[in-house]
């Protein structure tokens, strides 16, 4: 009597959950999506505060770096008053990023004399092919190695999985690029150190020419995805909805796919989100020992010349590509698991388990 007393509760507390109706459900999208949206706005509009203070405040002149220092005064006065260097701070912030999307008016690069957006279109194609070929390997690669790890926890190939894993983690991208020169350039000779291959002159030479540099970037992010993978299908091995399953005959195979990496891909699409994220701002240091012509090595030289506008304006995009990428991450999520639009409709009130 008490059981069935105990099921009518539970019975009568669930018909009294809200249902989602279409209507709420796109309302409470359209509200996620302002939301990240503001969120968007504001990181973007800080982060273009703090790089104007930064280049106005740290000691260095674009003048000194553009005439030197026997520059005669009216020059100088008249170099600044072209480069509208003269202008009051402020000025001088809103137009350097009004000028990102203004084509009639574009923010102009103090060091190139040309438009700042034309410049990071130039050079954005190979960062970006860089990070998307980087975050395949550690796509590609992360589920096969996790699972080999996970069979038998703390066995030979576990622990050999668990050795490399550490030491490309605590390896830095750039100077694990400069093992991958010594190695495939100097001792193996199957690349030429500083060799690229432009898209102009054949897709897959292009490609070619990305993947040992994107082998640096990805190798340490590759370690991190495959012991965070691997630690979730260990934990999951004696779950009660594992053992329901292979109770009920399940095999193997639909035990792990089916269920145990299906229940991880929640926890594992937020990490591969922020390692994607990191794929972007790790290629950059990763370009300079490779001597790519990427977006990179126009942000050093820009900061060496004190060049506001450029610098300002890959450091927006590059903050721009990021925000995006947290914001897949959490739409996928969502996909992934409805539980999280049930928590958003119920305020976060109900226990993910009673959704």
């Amino acid at each position: 009597m008490e059981d069935t007393g105990q099921r009518t509760k539970q019975e009568h507390h669930l018909s009294k959950r809200p249902t989602l109706s279409w209507n709420s459900r796109r309302g409470r999208f359209l509200r996620f999506f302002l939301r990240k949206f503001r969120d968007v706005a504001a990181t973007l509009l800080l982060m273009s505060l703090l790089v104007f203070l930064v280049f106005y405040i740290i000691p260095g002149d674009p003048i000194t770096m553009m005439l030197g220092t026997d520059a005669r005064p009216e020059k100088r006065a008249a170099l600044e008053e072209e480069l509208q260097l003269h202008q009051p701070p402020l000025l001088r912030y809103w137009h350097s990023v009004e000028g990102l999307w203004n084509h009639r008016h574009p923010s102009l690069s103090l060091r190139f004399q040309k438009p700042v957006a034309e410049l990071i279109a130039s050079r954005l194609g190979v960062t970006m092919t860089l990070a998307i070929l980087a975050f395949l390997i550690v796509l590609i690669l992360c589920f096969p190695l996790a699972i080999l790890a996970s069979r038998k926890a703390g066995g030979r190939l576990d622990r050999i999985l668990s050795m490399g894993t550490h030491f490309f983690m605590a390896i830095p991208g750039f100077f694990l690029g400069i093992l991958l020169i010594l190695l495939f350039a100097f001792l193996l000779k199957l690349v030429r150190p500083g060799y690229f291959v432009p898209l102009r002159q054949g897709f897959w030479p292009y490609l070619g020419s990305l993947f040992l540099p994107a082998l640096a970037v990805a190798l340490p992010k590759l370690s991190q995805a495959v012991q965070f993978l691997r630690s979730s299908l260990i934990e999951s091995k004696n779950e009660d909805y594992v053992r329901t399953a292979r109770s009920k005959g399940a095999s193997e195979a639909r035990v792990l796919f089916h269920h145990r990496l299906r229940n991880s891909l929640l926890p594992l699409v937020t990490t591969l989100g922020l390692i994607l994220a990191e794929l972007m701002t790790g290629s950059l240091v990763v370009e300079q020992v490779f001597v790519l012509p990427g977006i990179g090595r126009l942000l050093f030289t820009a900061i060496e010349a004190r060049d506001l506008p450029l610098a300002q304006g890959i450091i927006l995009t590059i903050a721009f590509i990021v925000v995006m990428i947290n914001l897949l991450c959490d739409l996928i999520s969502r996909l992934i698991d409805p539980r999280l639009d049930s928590a958003a409709a119920t305020g976060g009130r109900e226990e993910a388990g009673d959704v």
